[in-house]
């Protein structure tokens, strides 16, 4: 799950929901919860108002009144859901009871997910937090700011640089790819290479794509819908991911786009636009 896929759960969870308070809490995997116990998580959140909902990079964040927070990385599978029961229970990992007897529920079918309790005034230093770069829309990334990270890279690859959460926060393999074709720059290329022209290109690229897959509703190509159950439909924009053999939509490269392993990830590319 990558960031325009998580953006899109939040803004589509009900808004109402931010206004109730948490009257129970089931917790089914107790070893997807991290950095405090589930005990500890049980009593962060009973009792407490949802305050509001956020993100941060890949995760999802439940604002509760008591200065918390509930954070949730929604791993490969993640999927929030609100009804009036329960049910489904196939891979519900976590649920709270709201009081007026709702339930949101925090599924995830693969178990990658991770969930936690954050102080919301020492966000930043919490270690699911500590590392992660800036936002992608964040008007404090600028080009110098590039520049001065891709000094902490050494002989990594720009798709290397693109996937480490502490470059920019939200990118995944997926949206890379993507990013890299649409700014012509090879992915096998050391990101310290890059000249300030590239790098201006590529920060463009990362805001263009990701503006372009949060407003389609993000990418269902395995198990991703919203909070309402929907899919997204940047699938049917994909310009090189799972696209091997297939002409470049560009330049029109016959031989087509060619998938290579990096770092045990697929990347997939044009070798004539991506020189």
């Amino acid at each position: 799950m990558e960031l325009p896929e998580v953006e899109n759960v939040l803004k589509t969870l009900p808004p109402a929901l931010a206004r109730r308070h948490i009257r129970q809490i089931l917790i089914r995997f107790p070893e997807r919860v991290f950095h405090c116990t589930p005990a500890a998580l049980r009593r962060g959140l009973r009792g407490a108002r949802l305050a509001g909902l956020g993100r941060r990079g890949k995760f999802l964040l439940f604002r509760l009144s008591n200065g918390q927070a509930l954070v949730w990385h929604l791993g490969m599978s993640g999927r929030v859901a609100a009804g009036p029961s329960l049910s489904p229970r196939k891979h519900l990992l976590m649920a709270m009871k709201l009081d007026d007897g709702r339930f949101i529920k925090l599924y995830d079918a693969r178990r990658f997910g991770r969930i936690g309790l954050a102080d919301l005034r020492a966000l930043p230093s919490h270690p699911f937090f500590r590392r992660l770069g800036p936002e992608y829309d964040d008007s404090q990334l600028t080009v110098r700011v590039l520049v001065q990270s891709t000094r902490r890279f050494r002989k990594k690859s720009v798709k290397e640089a693109l996937l480490d959460q502490s470059f920019v926060a939200g990118l995944g393999n997926i949206y890379a790819s993507e990013v890299l074709h649409d700014a012509r720059i090879d992915p096998r290329r050391p990101v310290r290479s890059l000249s300030s022209m590239e790098l201006r290109r590529l920060l463009a690229s990362i805001r263009s794509v990701l503006d372009d897959a949060i407003a389609c509703g993000g990418t269902s190509v395995r198990d991703y819908v919203d909070a309402g159950g929907r899919k997204g439909g940047y699938q049917h924009r994909l310009k090189v991911y799972r696209r091997e053999g297939l002409a470049c939509l560009r330049c029109g490269r016959k031989s087509g786009v060619v998938r290579s392993v990096q770092s045990g990830r697929s990347t997939f590319y044009c070798p004539r636009c991506q020189r």
